[in-house]
């Protein structure tokens, strides 16, 4: 069985990102019309690398950010940025609402649930998949 060597390295070099927005239903328990911008980044540099199948560009490494602006997880979270590198596949990480420039409503916060942030993550991972023909 093959096995992961880590090394400094390969942990310490973030790879780059695109900052990129998407407008996230304000509230999945009770849709409405309302949407806000939600930040997600991205890093497709090594998607579609190692494919060998036309519909499977390659693993998607899907990052759920917590309590804080999501650039900063991007910098400290090496072992991500290496796995996207070994197998091809694309980074993304999603800013959770009410963080960083996440921001639904002004004030604090009558839209934060466990339920509306996975909302969110399955809309925004939904329509990435879409982009990347991840289907």
């Amino acid at each position: 069985m093959a096995s992961l060597l880590l090394t400094d390295e390969a942990l310490s070099t973030p790879l780059p990102f695109q900052t990129r927005y998407f407008n996230t239903t304000l509230d999945h328990l009770q849709p409405t019309h309302e949407t806000f911008e939600q930040r997600y980044l991205i890093n497709d540099d090594y998607v579609g690398s190692l494919s060998t199948e036309e519909d499977c560009p390659g693993p998607i490494f899907l990052y759920t950010g917590n309590e804080g602006p999501i650039d900063g997880f991007w910098e400290s979270n090496g072992f991500m940025h290496y796995l996207a590198k070994k197998y091809g596949g694309l980074l993304l990480f999603i800013e959770e609402r009410y963080y960083g420039e996440s921001l639904p409503t002004e004030e604090c916060c009558p839209y934060l649930s466990t339920e509306q942030v996975i909302g969110d993550f399955v809309q925004i991972l939904m329509s990435v998949k879409l982009a990347y023909k991840a289907e």
